[in-house]
Parts: structure tokens; sequence; C-alpha cells
């Protein structure tokens, strides 16, 4: 029984043989004499280790380093085998868990930094163990805990030699000796599949730490040829586009061998090489090179331009985004490195690039300047008159409405000077209307562009923010265009039907010809007056609540 100085028992009692003639400790072992055999228990785990045949045996006793047997004619001297030796032995023989107690149980009897440095090194042993049987998570864990030098793992797999430097030395090559996963790769490549997934989480787990921080080129290498012999996308895009330590020299060839191009400027990309970076994904673009790893090459160079610091790298390239997509590229809201009239002056050539730079200037910027405003109008006309035929062009002709109307920043007679002789009569009719000359701009709307509903909604817009008497004004001067025809009598009187609240009945009395029936116009009339009896109701209620209030405070004061 073992049994500590404060008579607790903590372990398990050795079951021994009959007939045990003597018995001696030899830390971590207890040795026992038997007529014919010595057996050797381990106090770590209870277990015989060993025995050895012995006859005549006649006792034993324990020396610093091992045990006497003697017999009536003969001395046998038994001595310990070194702990390392023991270890390194188990785990050959693959009882890795054995290994690891034994290792545990003498912790106490070694020296801090040799058993530190054993521990590490049996761990590690242990961990080759777990690898060669497929055991990947237990082995990953042991190369994690013994600190293995990740380049003794990278140096195993076919291929990856060559990211290993010239100067590394393998300190574990006789333990390895025989084991070739070049063999495995020819003959099972399912298996050696596994192996390579193994090696891509161990080195994951490694890279950020300190282990894997002492060969981090090594380990980028590694990873990014792991990355493209897996197929694996995804991963590999992580590890190029962020910072990493993949030598060009290594890794280019790798990538332009496997047709990973985006990668590739990926890579460029994040050693600072921009020009190389976008130079390899416009190839893609343009079918040079093939790479289906990403959907939207194109998206990602103007992106990345949108981005960039250097002016000049941005200038280099933005003629070709421009021919490839005018609309992405000047929707991009620059900054300071960039004059706005030198960016004008580039989209000369891109019409709808100018547009929509126009566009983003004013709507987003709130640029207020003339020019701005009277180029994006001209703009707008262009597209109109060149797009003419096309019937898809509503958009874009409520967007040069709404910029007549609405902006006070443009020249008005440039710009009638330009459309007045254009098929765009609504547009002349706001330019009119925004000089005053309301009267003509109705004229336009019922005799140049015949739509009675334009010119009648051009009264109720030229009217907001006015009074309702502006509105009244400008409805009469409408109706007086429309009498005037003989072909309008019907719109004068939908007019004066659609608009009862807002005309006086007294004065559209005035313009009505002599000719027409009261019959004709009863409903205007019959609308008319209830609003006007409305209002006058309206008006001595009004009355009579304020002199209400006016008694009521007589009554506090008094």
């Amino acid at each position: 029984m073992f049994v500590m100085k404060t008579g607790i028992c903590q372990r398990p009692p050795l079951q021994w043989p009959q007939e045990v003639l003597a018995a001696g400790v030899c830390f971590p072992y207890i040795l026992t004499l038997q007529p014919q055999v010595l057996s050797v228990y381990s106090m770590v785990d209870q277990q015989r280790k060993q025995t050895v045949s012995l006859s005549g045996v006649k006792g034993l006793l324990s020396t610093s380093d091992g045990v006497l047997v003697f017999t009536e004619r003969d001395i046998f001297s038994l001595r310990l085998v070194p702990f390392e030796e023991q270890i390194q032995a188990l785990v050959r023989h693959e009882r890795v868990e054995e290994a690891l107690l034994l290792l545990d149980g003498i912790q106490d009897h070694s020296p801090l930094d040799s058993y530190k440095e054993l521990q590490k090194a049996i761990t590690c042993l242990a961990g080759f163990v777990h690898f060669y049987q497929q055991g990947f998570s237990e082995a990953r864990d042991l190369f994690i805990t013994g600190e293995l030098d990740p380049r003794e793992i990278i140096r195993l797999y076919p291929n990856m030699q060559s990211c290993l430097s010239e100067d590394f030395q393998s300190q574990l090559d006789q333990v390895n000796k025989g084991r070739d996963l070049q063999v495995l790769w020819q003959e099972d490549r399912n298996a050696f599949h596994h192996y390579l997934a193994f090696l891509g989480d161990l080195l994951r787990a490694v890279r950020g730490t300190e282990q894997g921080l002492k060969c981090i080129k090594e380990v980028d290498c590694a990873l990014l040829r792991l990355y493209v012999e897996l197929g694996d996308s995804e991963n590999l895009q992580q590890l190029v586009a962020f910072p990493n330590e993949c030598g060009l020299d290594q890794c280019v060839p790798v990538l332009e061998q496997h047709n990973r191009f985006f990668a590739l400027g990926s890579l460029y990309q994040s050693h600072g090489n921009q020009i190389y970076a976008i130079k390899t994904w416009l190839k893609i673009a343009d079918g040079f090179h093939k790479d289906p790893s990403c959907s939207d090459v194109y998206g990602h160079i103007v992106w990345t331009l949108s981005q960039l610091q250097d002016r000049d790298a941005v200038w280099k390239f933005a003629d070709w985004t421009l021919q490839k997509n005018q609309e992405i590229f000047s929707r991009r809201p620059p900054d300071d490195r960039f004059e706005v009239q030198d960016v004008l002056a580039l989209l000369e050539k891109y019409p709808l690039a100018v547009l929509l730079y126009l566009e983003f200037l004013i709507y987003d910027l709130n640029s207020e300047e003339e020019r701005h405003h009277n180029r994006l109008a001209l703009a707008y006309v262009t597209q109109m008159l060149q797009k003419e035929e096309e019937t898809d062009l509503k958009e874009t002709r409520g967007k040069l409405q709404q910029l007549l109307w609405e902006s006070k920043f443009y020249d008005i007679s440039t710009v009638y000077e330009i459309v007045k002789s254009t098929t765009l009569h609504i547009e002349t009719a706001i330019l009119l209307g925004r000089t005053g000359e309301h009267s003509q701009a109705l004229q336009v709307l019922v005799h140049q562009e015949r739509d009675l509903q334009a010119a009648e909604d051009y009264c109720c817009r030229a009217a907001q923010g006015r009074n309702s008497q502006f509105r009244q004004t400008l409805l009469l001067t409408l109706l007086q265009i429309f009498l005037c025809s003989k072909d309008l009598t019907s719109a004068a009187v939908d007019l004066l039907n659609n608009n009862p609240r807002v005309f006086a009945a007294e004065k559209v009395i005035q313009l009505l010809p002599d000719s027409w029936s009261v019959q004709l116009v009863s409903q205007f009339l019959v609308g008319s007056l209830r609003e006007t009896l409305h209002q006058r109701r309206m008006a001595r209620l009004q009355t009579a609540l304020g002199q209400a209030e006016l008694m009521r405070h007589k009554v506090i004061w008094v």
C-alpha cells in the first residue's frame, strides 16, 4: 500500500503474487522477488511492466541506481534505464498514453528545465503517433502543446519542401524515418486529402501564436500552396487579401500555374503593389485570364480604385473603367484628391458619366455653382434628343422637369435658347413660367404640346407656395385660351367643372360667350355657389366666435 505521511492512501494497493521473498523500490518502480522470477511494477499505474527469470535467488538489495539480486553463488546488478529512453521506447511502440503517464509520474524527480524539454519532445512524439494513425484532432493538440516547429510537419508533405528556407534543419529525422506521405499521395488520394486538411487546421491554429510567428513566412507560403491544392477559394482569398508573409518569388508561380489570378492580384495588393494588382484583375475582366473564383472582378476593381490614395493610379485606370461601364464609376463619391473640373474633363467623352457626376455634385454635395446646374440641364436635354425615338425616357424627362422647376442656380436664358427650338414643349413652358411669362407658357402647352392636362397641371405646379388668388389667375388665363378656340369648348367646360371652388363665378360669367346656355355650365355654377355660400357662412361663424371670445375677456376684466 502507498500511504502519505498524513496517513492518507491516494493510490490503490499493488496486487502481489504469493511467495514473495523480498521487495525493493527503485522509483518509479517496485520490484518483487519470487523463487524463480523478478517482477517489476510501476508505481504510476500499478501495472506489471517487466519480468526477469532467475533461479536459486535468495534476496535483493536496493541501490541508488537499481537493485542487486543475489544467489548462493552469484550477484546480479539490475540498473534503471534512463527515463528519456524508456519514454521514447514506449512512443516508438505506440504506447502513447503509457509514455505520457510515466512522464507525468517522474515530474517531481527531474530538474525543471530538463523535464520541460523532455515533456515537449515526448508530447510531439506522441503527436506523431496519432498523426500517422489519422488521429488528427489529438495530434494537433499534442503538437501545439509540445510547441512543435510547424516546419517539421510541412517538410513531410510532397511539394511543400520548397516553402522551407535553406537553413532549416529538421530535428526529427530519425524519429520519422520511413514515414513518407509521398507514397500515400500516389496510392490513396482520399486519405492524403485528410492529411492536407489536417495541415491547414494546424497551420491556422499556430499562425498567430509565438510558435507560428517564428517561421511565419514558411507557414503562410505552405497555407497558400495548401489552399490552391484543395481548391479552397474562400480561405485562399482571406489569406492573400489581408497582411501576410507569403514570398512573392515562391507564391506567384504557384498561383499562375493554377490559374488563381484573382488571388494573385490580391497578393500583390496586400504587399503594397496596387498597380500590379489592378493590372492582373484587368486581364481577368478583359478575358485574357480565366478565373471563376470572383464573379464581379470589374466591381472589385472599381471598389479598389475608390479606396486608393494614389491619385495617379486612379487616373491611370479611369478610362478603362469608364469604357466598361460609365455608371458604376461616376457614382463613386470623389474626395479632396480630385478637382471637380479635372473630373469633368476626364468624363467629357462619357455623356452618361458626366450626367451622373453632375447629379452627385448637385443633389449630394449641394453644389450651387451655376455652371454645374446649366450643364446638368443641358445634359438631360442632350440625352432626351439623342434618344428621342426610345420610349423609356420618362425618368430622364422627369429629372429634367424637376431641375427646371426647383433649381434656383441655372441660367434660364441659356437653357431656354437650347430648348425652345426642340420638341420639348413642356420644358419650354416651364422656362417661360420661370421668367413670369405664364400666358405664353400655357399657349405652348395648349397649341404646341397639345396636352390640355399638362396645361392644367402647370397651373397647379406654378402656384405652389403662392396664394389662391395666383392660382385663380393662372386658371382664368388658361380658360381664356380655351375659349379663344372653338375646338376647345369641351375642354373649357371640363376645366370649370373640375375647379368650381377655385374660380369666382362673377369673373367666369363675364368671360363666357353669349351663346353658352346655363345648362352647359350648371354643374360649375352649382359648385361655385355652394363654395361661395360656404365661405360666407364660415366668415360669419368666425366673426361670431371672435365676438364671443371678446365678450369672455371683457367679463374676466370686469
